[in-house]
């Protein structure tokens, strides 16, 4: 189990949960009690790390401030400290009961969802990483957006200053269609020449690709576009990854292939231009351009990444200083899946439907829900979803009067030619019934 070489546990296909052997080659051993403990469904009540457990890491025993009147928007937190009280005043806002909240936790299929008690608006991402792919729910077509280059060929350029003019103009692509998030770049390993995306990723050196991508994402976070670095950590095989656990010890984890992400979270720098006072002045502020990251399919070790507080919580936030929101991969499952995600610090989770959390009552629950909005909203404030809106001001989206207009005006064309439509053809049918009403 200490081996320095990735292992993979297999679990069992009867039933997706216990584990029947441990594959390490072409050796197979049972797998220990331990492990097929760890894949068993988490259990918010009882579990001693997250659970709603006296001692857990999360455990609290009063709810936050909610649904306080301090008058508080997104915007007016664009610039400030991830760190400053005034974030407080912005949470104590929130309402536990609304269901907007759990939209916004557990049904984010490339949107961030709207929570007005803090003035927050839907914003819309797309997946990449060789660009933005389009989807065809976005409102775009195919010819809105580039084909990039695969990270492979950007990192064969050793240029840091070509990354960084890379990630510029997808920023401003991104400006122009509408886009505030970018699901990219992939920041694995080529740990051999036959994974399956290896298009999507940089390297086999660490070094390199955490570098590539720090510069990447320094050049569209300056353009205001969030970039959702992926996949976090140790997706390095693409065949069955939703299933597989992936083993290896500490050093090697560091070294390999946690580096990357390390280097692209502490490297990656943004200017982010606000309105300073109430006479309209700018001032920017330069802060840490990594505010978005994506956790994996795969377990690591027998947690599976979404729901590793080693990782997420302790690691990425905690070492290194990762100021942002995290979403899942697409992540279906349990809804106790939900609870154990959210208390590791996996503030979103990607999905084709709304699959809510089994407790999100309990004080432990409404803390955890607190921090992951303290997370989103620092992301959005910082996005070019908020570039050059006035504090206190709401974004939100609608169709312009103009559209509404041309609308109208399709509308009753279109009911005109149904009317000479249906007119014509009530004629026709009475020329055949009555002839003699038509004759000259």
């Amino acid at each position: 189990m200490s081996d320095s070489s990735i292992q993979q546990l297999t679990r069992s296909t009867s039933n997706g949960l216990s584990l029947d052997n441990l594959v390490a080659g072409e050796k197979y051993k049972a797998a220990p009690d331990w492990v097929v403990e760890k894949l068993a469904a988490f259990d918010v009540k009882t579990d001693a790390q997250l659970g709603n457990v006296s001692g857990s890491k999360v455990y609290k025993e009063s709810a936050p401030t909610s649904k306080a009147d301090n008058g508080k928007t997104v915007s007016d937190m664009r610039g400030v400290d991830y760190y400053s009280s005034e974030w407080d005043l912005l949470l104590d806002q929130i309402d536990y009961s609304n269901a907007q909240l759990t939209e916004l936790m557990f049904y984010d299929q490339y949107t961030v969802r709207a929570l007005d008690s803090i003035g927050l608006g839907t914003s819309k991402s797309l997946d990449g990483p060789q660009g933005l792919t389009i989807t065809t729910n976005f409102g775009a077509n195919d010819l809105s957006t580039c084909a990039w280059p695969t990270e492979p060929v950007l990192a064969a350029s050793f240029s840091p200053e070509l990354a960084y003019e890379y990630g510029v103009e997808l920023g401003q692509e991104a400006l122009t269609i509408g886009c505030y998030g970018w699901y990219a770049p992939g920041l694995n390993i080529h740990r051999t020449a036959f994974s399956g995306r290896n298009f999507e990723y940089y390297s086999e050196d660490a070094v390199l690709s955490g570098k590539m991508a720090a510069r990447v994402i320094s050049g569209a976070s300056d353009q205001g576009l969030s970039c959702y670095m992926k996949h976090f950590a140790m997706n390095d095989n693409d065949s069955n990854r939703a299933n597989i656990c992936v083993w290896a010890n500490e050093q090697t984890m560091r070294e390999n292939y946690l580096r990357s992400f390390e280097i692209a979270v502490k490297e990656a720098r943004a200017t982010v231009d606000y309105i300073s006072d109430s006479e309209g002045n700018h001032g920017t502020k330069v802060i840490r351009g990594a505010t978005a990251l994506m956790t994996s399919y795969n377990y690591v070790g027998a947690t599976f990444s979404s729901g590793h507080y080693g990782l997420i919580t302790e690691t990425l936030r905690g070492e290194w200083g990762f100021q942002g929101a995290i979403i899942s991969d697409m992540t279906g499952g349990a809804a106790s899946r939900r609870d154990q995600m959210l208390r590791a610090g996996n503030d979103m989770c990607l999905w084709i439907m709304q699959i809510n959390a089994e407790d999100t009552t309990s004080p432990s629950a409404q803390w955890a829900m607190r921090e992951a909005v303290h997370h989103i909203a620092y992301m959005v404030a910082n996005s070019s979803n908020m570039q050059g809106v006035a504090p206190g001001e709401v974004v939100s989206y609608g169709m312009s009067p103009w559209a509404i207009g041309l609308l109208i005006a399709n509308i009753v064309v279109y009911a005109c030619i149904v009317a000479m439509a249906v007119l014509t053809v009530l004629r026709i049918l009475d020329a055949k019934k009555h002839p003699e009403n038509y004759k000259a």
